[in-house]
């Protein structure tokens, strides 16, 4: 509690600090006008003296004008400094920030507290259980393989598409919630375990029921995608076969994304197109 303290009263220095800094800007971009509107007269009456006044009320005039100048470079650099100041205090408010948020301990979805595994003061270990939560949805676990757990994250987790075997036909939403610090082995290889909770109703799921995943890496919207399938490669070059006018041909396409299952066409093929796909 105090350190949560001792962070909210810094966050609050910091946003007056803040506010100062911008107040003192807007001063300096006033000066800054000011000086160039006296840059402005400075020259007109330069200009208008130049035609049939003495050498020295010329000179005078241009040293107002140089003065003028002075001015404005001057209110310039003020600026430049309160704007890297402005940066500095961005900096420690997102540092401030940061410091909040990994001291907040967030459910991965509606919850009740029902038991709390800390007496106060008591110092967190990593792997160590804080608290207990009761939810009436329901999770799944998965073991992702080393090669492809750092594309998951479990903060802002990623969208999951659920096909349990026991309803046919059927997708559910769920998203990553926690991914496990321990490694599982098998058979020689590591294994994460990732937690996913189901965002949609899944009535008449039950505990001990196995399905299917799709976590999503990347999402792309109006993507034109075919079986991965059809794709076959010439050295580095990839092609599809398409139907036009009765005949079958080739064409070389470029790829984008996949998901194993389908991949995204970039250039090569036009939506409507029909393409070949092989069984094998």
């Amino acid at each position: 509690n105090t350190a949560f303290s001792n962070i909210s009263s810094q966050k609050q220095l910091i946003a007056a600090q803040k506010a100062a800094d911008q107040s003192n800007i807007a001063s300096a971009e006033a000066k800054v006008n000011d000086a160039s509107n006296s840059l402005k007269s400075a020259e007109d009456d330069l200009a208008l003296k130049k035609a049939g006044t003495t050498a020295e009320q010329i000179a005078a005039q241009e040293a107002q004008v140089k003065q003028a100048l002075a001015n404005v470079s001057g209110q310039r650099a003020l600026i430049k400094q309160a704007e890297a100041d402005i940066a500095s205090v961005k900096a420690q408010i997102d540092a401030t920030q940061e410091k909040i948020k990994k001291s907040t301990l967030r459910a991965p979805a509606p919850a009740k507290i029902v038991k709390i595994f800390l007496e106060k003061r008591e110092v967190f270990k990593p792997g160590q259980s804080a608290v207990s939560l009761s939810t009436s949805g329901y999770k799944l676990q998965a073991d992702v393989s080393e090669l492809d757990i750092g594309k998951i994250r479990d903060i802002n987790g990623n969208e999951v598409l659920i096909r349990l075997d026991a309803f046919s036909g059927k997708e559910f939403k769920g998203r990553v919630v926690l991914i496990e610090q321990k490694e599982i082995i098998k058979e020689g290889d590591k294994y994460y375990r990732v937690n996913i909770y189901f965002e949609d109703q899944a009535t008449g799921a039950r505990s001990g029921m196995s399905g299917d995943l799709i976590i999503q890496i990347s999402f792309k919207e109006n993507a034109l995608k075919i079986p991965e399938l059809a794709v076959y490669k010439k050295g580095e070059t990839k092609f599809v076969k398409i139907f036009e006018d009765g005949r079958q041909r080739e064409a070389e396409i470029e790829t984008g994304a996949s998901d194993g299952e389908f991949i995204e066409v970039v250039k090569g093929l036009s939506e409507g197109q029909t393409i070949a796909v092989n069984a094998d």
